[in-house]
């Protein structure tokens, strides 16, 4: 992201597809609005997801109807002037992402979840990395609310 000269960072985690072929022009989309600091989309258990996944997150995510949300790195797109004014924080071992959307929300910006935008995912986890990854989450969510005081 520092050697990055365009106007926008794109992210894509290693074991994420794209929906679609105009994955990335569907989610720039987003940015006419001057007032949206990044986009992302729940990501959709792949057709290699075990059953734990597609319980656990495709049923809640195909639910979601908000058009705002938490940002996510599974796939995102944040704007780089916002970026170098608040980077993600390095010292946060999981959800740098959802504390730069939580940051930049409370600033008046929007964070945009875009279905259009949404990608295939799986960590390929069982019942027990599902509860692990819960709880590192809740952790994290924990240490970023006593940041900001929520």
């Amino acid at each position: 992201a520092e050697k990055a000269i365009g106007k926008y960072l794109v992210y894509l985690s290693s074991h994420s597809f794209p929906i679609s072929n105009t994955w990335l022009a569907d989610g720039l989309s987003n940015f006419e609005d001057e007032k949206v600091a990044g986009v992302f989309s729940y990501p959709i258990p792949g057709l290699n997801s075990t059953f734990w996944e597609k319980l656990f997150y495709g049923i809640p995510n195909k639910l979601r109807s908000s058009k705002s949300g938490h940002l996510k790195n599974t796939n995102s797109i944040v704007r780089r002037d916002l970026w170098k004014k608040h980077r993600f924080d390095e010292s946060l071992i999981i959800s740098e992402d959802l504390e730069w959307g939580v940051y930049w929300k409370r600033k008046g910006y929007e964070i945009i979840n875009d279905p259009k935008f949404s990608v295939y995912h799986s960590h390929h986890l069982g019942l027990l990395g599902i509860i692990k990854q819960e709880i590192e989450w809740q952790r994290s969510r924990r240490m970023i609310d006593k940041k900001f005081n929520i």
